[in-house]
C-alpha cells in the first residue's frame, strides 16, 4: 500500500480527492509478483473500514517497476485480487468533500438530504430495489452506461397509493446526466382494483427535475410524474428518451413542461390523460403518444410547439367525454 502526494514550496499540487488530471505513479513490484497479477485500486478507509472506489489503469512501465495512471492522489494498493465490493459511487458536497459509497441508495439519500453531485463509478447495471427518496436541496446524478433499476416502495393498505421513488422538494432541482433509469411500481396486495400504485417523480413548489442526455422508462405504475409544486414546478427534457408505459392515471399531471434538443417523448397504454401540464413547450423533439384513455395532450395554460416538433397520436381519447364522478 502507498500514500501518494506531491508538493513544491509545501503546497500539495494535487489534493487528496480532488481530480487533478491524469499523472503516472511507478513504484516497485513487490517480491514475487508481476505487472499482470496486480491490480492497483484507490482505496478509503474511514473508521477501520476500507472502501475500494476505483481500478486504476495501468501503463508501460519498466523492467521491475509497475505504473499506473491516476487523477487525484490518495491511499492506493497493489492487489492480488479483484475486491468482492467496490464503491458503487461517489457523492462530493458543495465543499469539495468526497465519500464513496458501496450503495447507491444509501449515495442518493446522503446527497438529497445535504445537496450533491452523485458520480456513478461502475458502468455495470445496479438494482437499487424499493425506493423512496426525498431531494430537498440540489442533486445530480451523473451516470456511466449502465442502467440503474428502481421499484417504488409498496403500498399496505387500500388508501396507500401515493409512494413516490423521487419526491423533489423545498424548491429543490433534480438532474440526471447520462443515466439509465427504469422505474417500475408495485402492486398494492390489499387494493388490487387500483393495480400498480405510487409515483416516480413528485416536483414541488419552486423545485425541477431536468433529464439530460439520458433513458428514462418509468411503468408499470399509477402516475409517472405528479406536480405537487403546480404552476410553479418545472420538468425539463433535454436530449433524452423518457417513455411512460402501462400507466393506470395520468402519465403526467401538472407542472410546466420543456421537452427540446432531439428529445422523444413516449405516451403508451396510459389508462387516463397522458402529457397533462399546466404548459408545454418543445422544440426539434417528437412526442409520441398511442392508447392514451383520455387527452393524449393537455395544457391548462398553453401550449406551444416550437420548431421541428413532431408529434404522433394514435388510438387516444377513447374514454371521451370525461365524465366526473364528484
Amino acid at each position: 500500500a502507498y500514500t501518494i502526494s506531491v508538493t513544491a514550496s509545501n503546497t500539495d499540487l494535487l489534493p487528496d480527492g480532488e481530480i487533478n488530471g491524469n499523472i503516472t505513479i511507478s513504484v516497485p513490484l513487490p517480491t514475487g509478483t508481476s505487472v499482470d497479477s496486480l491490480y492497483p485500486w484507490y482505496v478509503v478507509t474511514v473508521d477501520n473500514v476500507k472502501t475500494y472506489v476505483e481500478e486504476l489503469t495501468k501503463v508501460a512501465s519498466a523492467e521491475g517497476m509497475i505504473a499506473f495512471q491516476i487523477g487525484h492522489l490518495s491511499d492506493i494498493e497493489l492487489l492480488t485480487e479483484q475486491p468482492e465490493t467496490r464503491a458503487v459511487a461517489n457523492v462530493t458536497t458543495s465543499g469539495s468533500t468526497v465519500t464513496p459509497y458501496t450503495d447507491l441508495a444509501e449515495a442518493i439519500t446522503a446527497a438529497g438530504s445535504n445537496g450533491g453531485t452523485v458520480d456513478i463509478l461502475v458502468d455495470g447495471s445496479i438494482d437499487i430495489g424499493e425506493a423512496e427518496f426525498v431531494i430537498n436541496h440540489d442533486v445530480t446524478i451523473n451516470g456511466k452506461g449502465g442502467t440503474i433499476f428502481v421499484t417504488v416502495v409498496k403500498g399496505t393498505d387500500e388508501k396507500d397509493t401515493g409512494n413516490i421513488a423521487f419526491n423533489v422538494t423545498g424548491g429543490a432541482t433534480f438532474t440526471l446526466n447520462n443515466v439509465n433509469m427504469t422505474i417500475d411500481g408495485t402492486e398494492n396486495a390489499n387494493f388490487a382494483a387500483n393495480g400498480y400504485d405510487g409515483t416516480a417523480f413528485n416536483v414541488g413548489i419552486g423545485s425541477k427535475l431536468v433529464i439530460n442526455d439520458s433513458t428514462v422508462l418509468v411503468y408499470n405504475i399509477e402516475r409517472s410524474t405528479t406536480a405537487g409544486g403546480g404552476y410553479r414546478a418545472s420538468f425539463e427534457i433535454n436530449d433524452s428518451h423518457v417513455t411512460f408505459q402501462g400507466i393506470d392515471g395520468n402519465a403526467a399531471n401538472g407542472g410546466n413542461w420543456t421537452i427540446k434538443d432531439d428529445s422523444i417523448l413516449s405516451l403508451e397504454n396510459v389508462g387516463s390523460y397522458g402529457l397533462s401540464a399546466n404548459s408545454i413547450t418543445t422544440e426539434n423533439s417528437t412526442i409520441y403518444a398511442s392508447n392514451v384513455g383520455y387527452s393524449a395532450i393537455y395544457a391548462y395554460k398553453s401550449i406551444d410547439f416550437g420548431a421541428n416538433t413532431d408529434v404522433n397520436i394514435e388510438n387516444c381519447g377513447t374514454k371521451l367525454p370525461y365524465i366526473s364522478e364528484g
